[in-house]
């Protein structure tokens, strides 16, 4: 993970903008989660780093929400139950962190955006199985935003590029993507990790 610049020092000294016009300009703060190595280690810092935004935006003076121009965005895991559980604890912890830190109430639903990526030497047709299943767990789980990243290889037909824009169009149009039925709740593994990660992070982030 990087650090981000200070936000202070790279809008007042890059654009010149005076702390009461804030409001009106047009950015996010993206903040991106891997889905391999010591997720709970990584997911945690990530989240600090969030939190130590969230103070710097405050201390400007902002009439908008931190929270409002807040964007998670997660790489998809190859293994479909891992995904699940990983988009479950980022809601958990979203409403947590916007119940305890924000007292606005047009905390956007579009908070968290699911990303799909090849792997290297992946063959068009592995991939396609894979980021629809991929996709099938984000929406399932009611992540609102889904973005299935093409595959740069020149000698890809342009056909697999049209059923990545078709899984994510069908699942959006026709499944209601942001609504989250989410078939597998009362699953007792995916519960049971869903909540020991959550509260991992979650604790952690308050003993700092």
């Amino acid at each position: 993970m990087q650090d981000s610049p200070d936000i202070k020092s790279t809008i007042t000294e890059e654009y010149k903008i005076h702390p009461a016009d804030f409001s009106s300009i047009q950015f996010e703060f993206e903040y991106d989660f891997t889905s391999t190595g010591n997720w709970i280690e990584t997911a945690t810092q990530v989240f600090q780093r969030l939190l130590s935004d969230k103070l710097q935006w405050e201390s400007m003076d902002s009439a908008t929400s931190f929270f409002e121009k807040c964007i998670l965005k997660l790489d998809a895991d190859v293994q479909y139950f891992k995904h699940v559980i990983q988009s479950r604890v980022l809601h958990l912890l979203w409403l947590n962190l916007t119940r305890e830190h924000s007292s606005s109430s047009n905390i956007p639903a579009h908070h968290l955006e699911c990303h799909i990526r090849p792997k290297a030497g992946e063959k068009p047709e592995h991939y396609l199985i894979r980021s629809s299943l991929s996709a099938l767990a984000a929406t399932l789980t009611g992540t609102p935003s889904l973005c299935i990243h093409h595959l740069q290889d020149a000698s890809v037909p342009d056909f697999y590029k049209r059923i990545d824009r078709n899984v994510h169009h069908l699942l959006h149009l026709e499944s209601s993507l942001p609504g989250g039925r989410d078939p597998l709740a009362g699953a007792y593994t995916l519960d049971f990790y869903t909540r020991n990660w959550t509260e991992r992070i979650w604790n952690q982030l308050l003993a700092k």
